[in-house]
């Protein structure tokens, strides 16, 4: 699906399963919502509810099964793998290859503006292990929160494009290699990295130039990072790097959260820096790091601070 209007979706979890055919019944309502900068809201046919639930327990789930590669070995971008794709045009979601990645025309405009999902899980079921990128989220020139929501890959199963704002709360991001990569921004707050295994980093993050300053990167905090269950910690312990810089824009930073024995203790090697409370003080907080096509700091109305908050 590929998303181009301001769009509210809100798909929130109940009791009961998601049958396939209502996945087209969602894609549907959302091909019907106007072109323009109206507020629509698509809702699952199995209910709602207005309360926060365990983003591990969500009863909607929606799937795909792909990597980056055909059953020939022929080489695909890796939007085409993603279970959920945001980008107002399809050039803007390409990932490409190389430090900077593909290339965007410059009269592309900027998409959703505040686009959102709740309690719903995004599952990329190409392989059970890293067997090349395998979205379940491609995210790009767009403002979004997810809320309650899982993310479940092995390889880049978070890919945030160039000048997205994503925001995540409450939720699951679960990876092997490079699993929360990109060139914008994003903010994972109170969440659950789940390691299903080590390979490259955890975040891979690519940074670009600008003629303004930036602080495009991913922000970690008040999180938990952790192995996915008990024999696996024991497998990988002290082998998990938190990060593998892509290009010199690399910036990942993990505040305030909890790293399991799965973490090797270098971080992510020499480029690893301990921040004191002056150094921090710029990404404290959303509203000090996610910006506007322009550079402009401090717009961060999207998101749903009634959910955060409550």
């Amino acid at each position: 699906m590929l998303l181009s209007l301001r769009l509210l979706w809100h798909i929130a979890s109940a009791t009961g399963s998601l049958h396939p055919s209502s996945l087209r019944k969602c894609q549907s309502s959302i091909t019907h919502c106007p072109d323009n900068t109206t507020i629509a809201s698509a809702t699952n046919p199995i209910g709602q509810t207005s309360h926060p639930t365990d983003s591990s327990r969500n009863a909607v789930t929606i799937t795909w099964a792909a990597a980056n590669h055909d059953n020939t070995g022929q080489s695909l971008d890796n939007v085409y793998t993603s279970v959920l794709v945001v980008s107002p045009t399809f050039e803007a979601s390409l990932t490409g290859s190389g430090p900077s990645g593909s290339a965007v025309p410059e009269d592309t405009p900027f998409g959703n503006r505040d686009f959102r999902v709740y309690h719903v899980d995004f599952r990329n079921l190409w392989s059970e292990f890293s067997d090349g990128p395998a979205h379940a989220l491609s995210f790009s020139r767009a403002n979004g929160g997810f809320y309650y929501c899982g993310f479940y890959s092995y390889q880049d199963t978070v890919y945030i494009g160039k000048l997205a704002n994503a925001y995540f709360f409450h939720s699951v991001l679960a990876g092997q290699t490079d699993f929360i990569y990109g060139f914008g921004t994003a903010w994972i707050q109170s969440s659950a990295l789940q390691l299903r295994g080590c390979g490259g980093g955890i975040t891979a993050w690519k940074g670009s130039n600008t003629t303004f300053e930036n602080r495009y990167g991913v922000y970690i905090v008040d999180s938990q990072v952790r192995a996915a269950n008990a024999s696996l910690a024991a497998r990988i312990n002290g082998a998990c790097a938190l990060g593998r810089p892509w290009n010199s824009q690399h910036r990942s930073i993990f505040a305030r959260s909890f790293e399991d024995g799965s973490i090797d203790p270098a971080g992510t090697g020499d480029v690893t820096t301990v921040m004191d409370a002056k150094a921090f003080a710029p990404y404290r907080e959303p509203a000090g790091v996610f910006q506007g096509p322009e550079g402009r700091f401090g717009d961060v109305s999207w998101i749903d601070w009634e959910t955060v908050r409550a």
